[in-house]
């Protein structure tokens, strides 16, 4: 299926949307979604998926991809669980010195969240947040998860698919932030 969207008086951009968007299509995407040039030199820099995960990985990219997510036109989950398994589902933490991340993506199982940020995409999860921690963790996608814990933690909310709930037997304190300011989802 394509997406068209009217970005201004002067330019319409057709977007790939499937449940089967390869990389390449992503990136294709992402340059008609306006993709600044600091991201689309570094993307066209990187030259391995360990770079491609460091990229996705960064705060600016968590958000890039799970708004991507919600709309329809990133990567598909499924190419991507298989293709960057080794960075995902707990395998990898992006440690840049200044915060640390991971990603899970079609993941069915408990997610400790022992990193700064967290994003979780089509995934069935409990999220623990343990006593002392302070997390983001991004939701996207057919994603349902319950929070649980005694820790404290932003809920980043994209699109209208996502369902959370809270443990009753948790002291988990948190905010959520619905991410719909931008765009509608579909």
């Amino acid at each position: 299926m394509v997406v068209t969207q009217q970005v201004s008086n002067f330019a319409t951009y057709h977007f790939k949307v499937s449940t089967m968007v390869d990389l390449e299509q992503f990136r294709e995407n992402a340059r008609l979604d306006g993709l600044c040039d600091e991201y689309t030199a570094i993307w066209d820099s990187c030259q391995s998926k360990k770079q491609l995960m460091d990229m996705c990985l960064g705060v600016k990219g968590l958000d890039y991809i799970c708004d991507a997510v919600a709309k329809g036109w990133s990567i598909s989950p499924s190419i991507l669980a298989d293709k960057f398994k080794n960075y995902i589902n707990g395998n990898y933490t992006f440690d840049n010195g200044v915060y640390t991340t991971k990603m899970y993506c079609l993941y069915d199982g408990t997610v400790v969240c022992d990193t700064t940020a967290v994003a979780i995409i089509d995934s069935n999860a409990i999220v623990e947040v343990p006593t002392n921690a302070f997390v983001e963790v991004y939701l996207t996608g057919d994603t349902n998860v319950s929070l649980q814990g005694y820790g404290r933690c932003v809920l980043v909310v994209y699109g209208n698919k996502v369902k959370f709930s809270i443990d009753e037997d948790t002291n988990v304190r948190y905010k959520v932030i619905y991410k719909k300011e931008k765009d509608s989802y579909n």
